[in-house]
């Protein structure tokens, strides 16, 4: 996958994630969505993952070991 691609998705699984929490907040048993939370969210963590390894992170609250040079990487945002 592309890096390009890879922020979208990212962007895209994170909107989901917010907005499925908010339903959650006023429908907490709604065993369906939370369902759909919870692999919303097994997804953002494997493609976060997946995109910090190759490109570095992508906030400081980062728990590789070189979090510090986070500024040194190309910014999200700084496509090639």
């Amino acid at each position: 996958m592309a890096r390009e691609e890879m922020i979208n998705q990212i962007q895209m699984l994170k909107f989901y994630l917010v907005d499925l929490g908010l339903y959650l907040n006023t429908h907490t048993f709604d065993t369906e969505i939370i369902a759909l939370f919870n692999d919303y969210k097994e997804e953002y963590c494997k493609l976060v993952n997946m995109y910090e390894q190759q490109y570095g992170p992508l906030t400081v609250g980062t728990t590789r070991e070189d979090f510090w040079n986070w500024t040194q990487n190309p910014w999200p945002w700084d496509f090639e």
